[in-house]
């Protein structure tokens, strides 16, 4: 299977798949600011020895990730949490702004037939 956007995993079986913490080896510029990704490894010292290794070693850097793969496919996961909405929350927001819009007396109504 060759997946190359998180989209391509809709629908997915994930058992091959894990969270694994890796290192990204990247590239800066003359200020610092990260230009692109040269990869990922998961064993640290390989990935600093690396950098070293580089004739132009200042202009890489290395990071920590979390990194959902499969061995040989793998995704970049946000370092922050999201909040999942659940769906009666949501309903709730979309019905008080739709009550409020309506009349004492569309409301009545609503309430006798729906």
């Amino acid at each position: 299977m060759s997946l190359r956007r998180a989209y391509d995993l809709v629908g997915v079986d994930l058992k091959d798949f894990t969270v694994k913490i890796m290192t990204e080896i990247y590239g800066v510029d003359d200020k610092g600011g990260r230009v692109r990704s040269y990869g990922f490894l998961e064993d640290a010292e390989l990935a600093e020895g690396f950098v070293e290794a580089q004739m132009n070693s200042k202009d890489f850097r290395t990071r920590e990730c979390s990194v959902l793969t499969d061995g040989k496919n793998g995704f970049l996961l946000n370092v922050e949490p999201v909040h999942l909405k659940h769906i009666d929350t949501a309903e709730e927001a979309v019905l008080e702004k739709a009550r409020a819009k309506l009349s004492p007396l569309e409301i009545k109504i609503a309430r006798k037939y729906l």
